[in-house]
């Protein structure tokens, strides 16, 4: 069971490589979130098309989990948004092909597909360095999340 296991696993990832189109993230681990200063439960995902360039940050309150997908400052302008419809689970390797989560398309990427934009706040006030990223959520908290 465990050698088809490995044999699909191998399959999936050699038809993502050669495709192009798949953005894969990786749960980071030893994270620790803040919200306004105090440690919550969280965790951190971390991939993207383009050299790690994006972040996903679970907070998790209680039973209540909030999802932002992070589009980290570059040359371009990074985005912060709110996953509404879509959580990220605590699964290791998240994949994402055709199909992605409806935040992406508002963290402040390109838009070429013409889907709206969800509101935001007005400031997310987004900053990042080699090892933290830090912004402002739906309801007014600071979050932080370093590793």
């Amino acid at each position: 069971m465990i050698a088809v296991g490995c044999l699909l696993l191998a399959l999936m990832a050699a038809r993502v490589e050669f495709s192009g189109e798949y953005a894969w993230f990786f749960l980071v681990p030893g994270t620790k979130l803040l919200d306004d200063g105090k440690q919550i439960s969280g965790w951190v995902h971390r991939g993207g098309n383009e050299g790690n360039s994006a972040m996903i940050v679970t907070l998790a309150h209680g039973a209540r989990r909030e999802t932002y997908w992070v589009d980290l400052p570059t040359e371009k302008l990074g985005g912060v948004s709110r996953c509404d419809l879509w959580g990220s689970s605590r699964f290791p390797i998240l994949v994402f092909g055709d199909v992605v989560p409806s935040c992406v398309f508002d963290a402040g990427g390109d838009q070429e597909d013409g889907l709206p934009h969800r509101s935001q706040p007005a400031k997310r006030d987004l900053a990042a360095g080699a090892k933290w990223v830090e912004f402002t959520a739906d309801d007014g908290s600071r979050v932080r999340a370093s590793w």
